[in-house]
């Protein structure tokens, strides 16, 4: 018998799936983000190197890295599903993920079968072969 907190085997192949899902566009915004903060680079360090007042070149610099720690959470979340993304990407994986989610919709299937309380059993033996 199922304990409560257990959970369905189609609720971690979804959960697979949803992550695989998930992947690329966690992977492509945070790239794309981070990017963004890498091209502005040289723009932060020209106004640096042009500023001749000291506090306001202490500012600049204080506004970048503020700007590059933003852009490390980004380069890192990207980092953090690179792989994934690169492995449902693959059109070698293509057949093993349209597998995946063909089984997630038979265990989904299976699942409702056995929960179902109005299921009927059918009798494989006659009553005469008793």
């Amino acid at each position: 018998m199922r304990r409560q907190q257990e959970r369905m085997p189609s609720e971690i192949i979804s959960d697979f799936v949803d992550l695989l899902n998930k992947s690329h566009p966690e992977y492509l915004e945070s790239m794309k983000i981070a990017n963004k903060f890498d091209d502005k680079t040289l723009t932060w360090v020209h106004d640096m190197e042009k500023e001749t007042n000291y506090d306001v070149r202490n500012k600049l610099i204080t506004r970048w890295h503020r700007e590059r720690m933003e852009r490390r959470k980004h380069k890192d979340n990207a980092v953090l599903y690179e792989k994934i993304h690169r492995f449902s990407s693959n059109e070698k994986n293509k057949v093993v993920l349209k597998n995946l989610r063909g089984l997630l919709s038979d265990q989904i299937k299976t699942e409702e079968y056995l929960q179902d309380p109005n299921r009927e059993y059918k009798h494989r033996v006659g009553d005469s072969d008793v």
